[in-house]
């Protein structure tokens, strides 16, 4: 298939290129926020000044003619709450849209929000709900709720064409509002009918599933388009992670609204044959658009070394809108498709896959919740994995609600791995609180929907481990009852590796879980991570509970919330070059290597024997790889604490090792 030309406004998928809107025309229905106008901020910004902005006249009401020179209105943040202009103008505002015109609305303030329109009007169905408030349940976590959108049109336009977006753009946000600092996306949520077409909602249990924060309504031949989120009136010219979001936020809608007035707006669907799989073998990369397979198109591929490799179809004979790649580097990889379609539209769209090569490290969250007390969407959830460069997450939702399974299974996605779980708490024992893993969802949900009820019953344990599930302990601190109790596992804590210790010297075969436990977003910045190896293995279930058993499992940290420095962080401890649970030698001495690389400096490395710390060394630096002579007894075990200079413990899980050889050293 011969390559044909796709217009340069799809090339960048980073640089923003504002030439692009040269001659259109928008109309800004203004005010002043903080003493900011939207209209002068296009024009004082220098990559801005392309766009052609006017305001709309106050005093007077709007007629065909004011409105007709402009190929897109923008209402400001909270005109439409607070002005009555906009009311009184809402079906001049309505014919313009319904002729073929398009009207963007940003975030608009709950508070402030009044019912008062004509009821023929296309907000005669909106009303707004405040979310970020101080509630109950906030309260005793430390926080507020968070508000970030779980994308639900994924395919859409405004989250790909031409800048890839998604939720990890859109948490941890440190946004100036009212001379304060706000940590969240959105003060409110839009709820509207069912015209109006989500296309990120926020999701919890308190929230209708028909409440959105990016939402359009098609209106005659026209389009409305709503987006809660903040506007760029909040940021100004901050020089920030979350104005350069809006940049290219903001590229994204005026040119969804630029191609669909020209009838070539398009939706790219991109579908990898597997998420996951090891180097060297092929993955198929089908390209589909709304009106069938696309006309022309070309794929690139980012590579986890942050290279990008061109695919173009053109073998003769190859069937329109699949290619086949065959990736050779381990970690994660993003495909980014442009397309045309057989009618003319061009649009974007992406994809992601992992690859396994030799031994290659994953992160990932244990005990991770989502709604209820945590306060915590699942997109807020999925968009702090994306954020923090976590590749799986163990969910560990504590009561089962009608929408529970069906969350659970739309959150799995080729970006971030996430596996069901669940937590339990017995009210006869308090202090007994255990993570199940490996139950199919429907066995899952039904179990939580009795945890009101449940009373400790030891055979749980037996029941969930029959069915190839595994019971973690669940933050014991100093608790003891997990070592008798026959758990797989526990999760580390500081403060309980004493009776770990106790339980490994006894030969029980417990390994140890990084823990997330996460109230507010604000937990999830010092939360435990889990570093698990695969060698050669896809980051799938059955690979994940396999690395887990075997002691592949470390626990590190991540002082940086950029997932592309976060996936610098490594450790790794191998016995004779053997990274396993147990390990067999000949003589009593071994070679113990210890390999880590950290954005925050290391600065001691304790190397325990049978419970008791036979070295210890001061590093003081970034980068670690040495190998230790450690001698050991007939059956010994040997774990790896390495203190860091931010105050976190980095964790090994322990080895154990039988010598069957001659006592004597080597």
């Amino acid at each position: 298939m011969k390559k044909k030309n796709i217009a340069k406004a799809y090339r960048s998928v980073d640089a923003i290129d504002w030439r692009i809107f040269d001659g259109c025309r928008y109309g800004v229905v203004d005010s002043l926020v903080n003493g900011f106008s939207l209209a002068d901020f296009f024009a004082g910004e220098a990559d801005l000044r392309r766009i052609k902005t006017a305001s709309l006249p106050h005093q007077t009401a709007w007629k065909g003619k004011d409105l007709a020179k402009f190929d897109m209105l923008i209402v400001a943040q909270d005109v439409a709450a607070q002005s009555k202009v906009l009311q009184k103008n809402a079906m001049s505002l309505a014919e313009y849209v319904a002729r073929g015109g398009v009207c963007w609305i940003m975030h608009q303030e709950a508070l402030c929000w009044e019912s008062a329109w004509p009821a023929n009007s296309p907000f005669a169905d909106v009303c707004l709900m405040r979310k970020h408030e101080e509630r109950e349940s906030a309260k005793m976590v430390g926080g507020r709720q968070y508000v970030a959108p779980w994308i639900t049109q994924r395919r859409h336009p405004v989250w790909n064409t031409p800048n890839h977006l998604d939720e990890g753009d859109f948490v941890f946000w440190q946004a100036p509002l009212n001379g304060r600092t706000v940590e969240t996306t959105a003060t409110g949520v839009v709820v509207a009918g069912r015209e109006w077409k989500v296309l990120a909602r926020h999701a919890d249990d308190r929230t209708p599933e028909t409440a959105g924060l990016v939402l359009e309504r098609r209106h005659g031949k026209g389009l409305f388009i709503w987006t809660q989120i903040f506007s760029p009136q909040i940021f100004g010219r901050r020089q920030c992670f979350e104005a350069g979001v809006w940049r290219k936020f903001l590229q994204n809608i005026l040119t969804y609204a630029r191609d669909f007035r020209m009838g070539r707006q398009l939706e790219v669907e991109v579908r990898c044959s597997r998420w996951a799989l090891k180097a060297g073998e092929s993955v198929k990369i089908a390209v589909r658009c709304a009106d069938g397979s696309p006309s022309s198109f070309e794929a690139k591929i980012f590579r986890p070394d942050g290279s990008m490799e061109l695919l173009r179809p053109e073998k003769a004979g190859q069937r329109t809108g699949v290619l086949h790649y065959k990736p050779e580097q381990a970690g994660e990889y993003r495909v980014q498709v442009e397309a045309k379609s057989r009618s003319g539209g061009r649009g974007c769209g992406s994809s992601f896959f992992k690859v396994s090569k030799g031994w290659t490290p994953y992160r990932f969250f244990s005990h991770a919740h989502f709604g209820e007390w945590s306060g915590l969407s699942p997109g807020v959830l999925y968009g702090v994995c994306r954020r923090m460069g976590i590749d799986a997450a163990l969910l560990s939702p504590t009561r089962s609600t009608p929408s529970l399974g069906r969350e659970m299974a739309g959150m799995d996605s080729p970006s971030v791995r996430f596996f069901p779980g669940g937590e339990f708490h017995f009210f006869e024992k308090p202090n007994k609180h255990l993570l199940f893993f490996n139950l199919p969802i429907k066995r899952l949900t039904a179990i939580l929907g009795g945890y009101d009820s449940a009373r400790y019953d030891e055979s749980w344990i037996k029941r969930v481990q029959s069915a190839g599930g595994l019971v973690v302990a669940a933050h014991p601190e100093d608790e003891a009852y997990w070592v008798e109790g026959g758990c797989d596992g526990m999760e580390f804590e500081p403060s309980d590796r004493r009776h770990w210790d106790r339980a490994l010297r006894q030969g029980k075969r417990v390994f140890g879980l990084p823990s997330t436990d996460n109230g507010p977003i604000q937990t999830l910045k010092i939360a435990r991570i889990g570093l698990m190896w695969l060698k050669d293995e896809p980051l799938d279930w059955r690979s994940f509970l396999a690395a887990i058993k075997d002691s592949r499992v470390m626990q590190i940290g991540v002082e940086s919330l950029d997932g592309a420095k976060a996936r610098t962080n490594v450790f790794w401890m191998d016995v004779n070059g053997l990274l396993k649970r147990e390990v067999t030698v000949e003589y009593p001495d071994v070679d113990l290597r210890i390999r880590a690389q950290s954005e925050c400096r290391m600065k001691t490395l304790s190397i325990i024997r049978d419970g008791k710390i036979v070295r210890r060394v001061r590093l003081m630096k970034n980068d670690l790889d040495e190998v230790f002579k450690v001698k050991i007894g007939r059956r010994s075990y040997l774990r790896v604490e390495m203190a860091m200079e931010d105050g976190r413990t980095w964790l090994s899980n322990p080895v154990f090792i039988e010598v069957t050889g001659s006592a004597r050293s080597r």
